[in-house]
């Protein structure tokens, strides 16, 4: 999408949750690992032609992906699940980092990023790699565990 350099970029997420099907607060829009807000416009974040937003989307439970997003190949959908069976469900894109998956999990639900361990497949995932590079499909489950300190009695 193109808008001018001084346009908010409101009129861009709106438009892309348009497109996409979704709802706007569903969103979370990152620039360089920085998330977006809708006053802000391309100049004040000296954005240049092509440079790219990343966005995030959190899907509610039981919500109804629609053939538009299905159809996307590279987005794909996955699933968070705490220690406690909670799961929250992500749309990304399968070249992002997923550190910004791992940290907009732990914004959602108020806990330290420092403090959880994500893991695929039972291994610990690494924030710099991109689901691309882990082979992750749609549909996938990441595990976040609350880091535990053990200690004698």
């Amino acid at each position: 999408m193109r808008i001018k350099r001084s346009t908010q970029l409101r009129k861009l997420m709106i438009a892309y949750c348009k497109q996409q099907l979704i709802e706007l607060n569903s969103v979370k829009f990152f620039f360089d690992g920085i998330r977006l807000l809708g006053e802000q416009t391309p100049d004040e974040l000296k954005m240049k032609d092509n440079d790219e937003i990343d966005a995030i989307v959190e899907k509610c439970k039981g919500q109804e992906e629609s053939k538009k997003a299905m159809d996307q190949p590279a987005h794909i959908n996955i699933k968070i699940k705490s220690q406690d069976g909670s799961e929250i469900c992500f749309k990304i894109n399968c070249n992002t980092k997923l550190r910004r998956l791992m940290i907009s999990y732990c914004e959602n639900k108020f806990l330290q990023y420092s403090s959880v361990r994500f893991l695929y497949e039972g291994r610990r995932i690494n924030g710099n790699k991109t689901p691309n590079e882990l082979g992750m499909e749609d549909g996938d489950e990441i595990d976040a565990m609350l880091e535990q300190m053990s200690g004698g009695f």
